[in-house]
């Protein structure tokens, strides 16, 4: 975990995060991509104070098969999100 930080932060386009299970203790956010054509797939996130999966101008990104639980208990944690998606197309 990084503390009051992102775990993963994705800025190159085609990047795969798959296959992990990521615990968020001590991190606000799982997965945040700011890249086209990334894959989240078969992850699981636990315990992110904010959001498990960021997507923000992530072009035709990929995110599948994740598990997504006990998130959002930090910052304001009621309606933060699994998967926030913003300005990003065919998703």
């Amino acid at each position: 975990s990084v503390a009051g930080g992102d775990l993963i932060t994705i800025n190159a386009n085609d990047v795969t995060v798959e296959g992990f299970n990521l615990n968020g203790a001590g991190s606000n956010n799982g997965v945040v991509v700011n890249a086209a054509g990334a894959t989240v797939a078969d992850n699981t996130f636990t315990g992110f104070a904010q959001d498990a999966i960021v997507l923000s101008g992530a072009d035709g990104a990929d995110v599948r098969a994740n598990l997504i639980e006990g998130n959002g208990a930090g910052n304001a944690g009621a309606g933060r999100h699994g998967i926030n998606i913003d300005n990003s197309d065919n998703i």
